[in-house]
């Protein structure tokens, strides 16, 4: 199932590609034709004496006429980036879901709310597509009726126009320019002349003193082009219960790394909680849907207070870790959890729990007819081992070296998360005896706590490929199910 969604993935991310570097050229070629008709309606249109502007009323007059070209060239261009774009995104998604096999049936075609969905992004898109058109459209006229009033020159209005629709790739009077740009056009979405690319928009800033900064049409149409294509980023700054904007952007962006394209849409499309807290201590509680997660957390060992040492440690995905929670909460019913209310998520655990050596004990509670496993220290040990290693490193207070000691640090990102899974299906012994990342003993005494910490662990290291990808090792069962789910959550 892993490998299928994977290359459903990679199927998807292709095509999307494709989309862009047909669409990034359809753009260039019809902001070439705007900045040529525009410049040849302004040299028709607007009288010159001694090569000087002078004529307000016709300057007046051809904010209509600019409008036209914007309309006739601009326009159909966002129409077919709304239309076939979006289109032909569901119709691959669709096709994709139907070569999956444990998809049923009602689930493999777009169904009205998708189909409703996809139209609103449509209009959402072109209006915004024509937002830029309209905003063009004046500053155009504007520079046109600004350079008439002072009395600049042709040339002077010519150069600021092409620059305001195409920026650093406008038309040049100097060969050289043009042949930098139109090698920059032709090449840009080549990844192996991109080494070329960028030292030919280098010369075009050093050389010739272009800039990729100020308004132009290029510019923003592109950005609009860019996001249109790929899954927009999940809103949560606002959220938090305290924090600058940098913060809050800063935390947002942190969340959204942490976070596949697939991840975005079941984030999207569900209730958020209602607060989050940048805080260290993670946390979720569920009945008053609060959050607590720490913005670029680090795992490594920690010493007392006012110790501080030469360790570095590793990506934490905390936030994603807690909202995993939220996720796994807020999409069920009954205010319960999915993870430990669903027998295939459960026994999937239990699956993968006793392929690893250990010894199985009757379950002296009853709650548990197949008995009760513990895995063997050996297994945790061998776990630790590919999962950390340990180092020396000082410790300081005050700036002052006061000793040196062996620590166990983690080998990658999201290996804590990892290693709290394997605390999950040793109980807590991988973390009391091993000294590994882990939960109190006693916490994974309490009902659903290993379904539900496996399930955030799993939702926080998606995104990672090697996190992940030890995971599907220990727990390939679990996996499973877990991506089953996410399938359905982001239909």
């Amino acid at each position: 199932m892993s490998d299928i969604l994977k290359d459903l993935t990679e199927y998807r991310i292709k095509g999307i590609e494709k989309a862009e570097i047909e669409y990034y050229q359809s753009l260039t070629r019809t902001l070439d034709k705007i900045e040529d008709q525009i410049i040849s309606l302004a040299s028709r249109e607007l009288p010159t004496q001694a090569g000087q502007l002078m004529e307000l009323q016709s300057a007046v007059a051809l904010r209509p006429k600019i409008k036209a070209i914007l309309d006739k060239e601009y326009l159909p261009f966002a129409d077919r980036v709304v239309r076939k774009g979006f289109g032909e995104q569901a119709k691959r998604v669709e096709r994709q879901f139907k070569t999956i096999g444990i998809i049923p049936p009602e689930f493999q075609e777009l169904t009205k709310s998708d189909l409703a969905l996809i139209k609103n992004l449509k209009q959402q898109y072109f209006t915004q597509f024509k937002d830029v058109s309209n905003n063009f459209t004046r500053i155009l006229s504007d520079k046109v009726y600004q350079n008439t009033l002072v009395g600049n020159s042709f040339v002077e209005l010519e150069e600021e126009l092409r620059q305001s629709i195409n920026g650093i790739y406008s038309t040049s009077n100097d060969p050289a320019v043009n042949r930098l740009v139109s090698y920059v056009k032709t090449n840009q979405n080549n990844p192996l002349l991109k080494a070329r690319v960028d030292l030919a928009i280098q010369q075009l800033q050093t050389k010739y003193a272009r800039t990729r900064t100020g308004e132009n049409m290029r510019r923003y149409a592109g950005q609009i082009l860019n996001d249109s294509l790929k899954v927009p980023s999940v809103a949560i700054g606002s959220l938090l219960t305290r924090g600058s904007d940098k913060v809050r952007k800063a935390y947002e962006d942190d969340f959204n790394a942490q976070l596949t394209d697939q991840q975005k849409i079941i984030v999207n499309k569900y209730g958020k909680p209602e607060r989050i807290i940048n805080g260290k201590r993670g946390y979720y509680k569920k009945n008053s849907k609060e959050l607590s997660a720490e913005l670029n957390a680090i795992d490594k060992v920690k010493f007392s207070r006012g110790v501080t040492t030469t360790q570095k440690g590793v990506r934490s995905f905390v936030i994603a870790h807690e909202y995993g929670h939220h996720i796994d909460y807020e999409t069920f019913t009954d205010g319960l959890f999915w993870s430990s209310n669903t027998p295939a998520f459960i026994n999937a655990i239990k699956k993968d729990r006793r392929a690893f050596k250990g010894k199985s004990f009757k379950d002296l509670t009853g709650k548990d007819p197949d008995g009760y496993f513990i895995i063997a220290k050996e297994e945790l040990e061998r776990i630790k081992a590919e999962l950390a290693e340990t180092i020396e490193v000082d410790l300081f207070r005050k700036g002052v070296k006061i000793a040196t000691r062996p620590v166990t640090t983690l080998k990658g990102d999201g290996y804590g998360e990892v290693s709290d899974i394997i605390d999950a299906l040793a109980r807590g012994k991988f973390r009391n005896d091993l000294s590994m990342w882990g939960h109190s003993l006693s916490y994974w005494r309490r009902n659903g706590s290993v379904e539900q910490e496996i399930f955030a662990n799993l939702f926080s290291i998606r995104h990672n490929e090697k996190a992940y990808n030890l995971a599907k090792k220990y727990i390939p069962n679990t996996v499973l199910e877990f991506e089953k789910r996410l399938v359905e959550l982001a239909k």
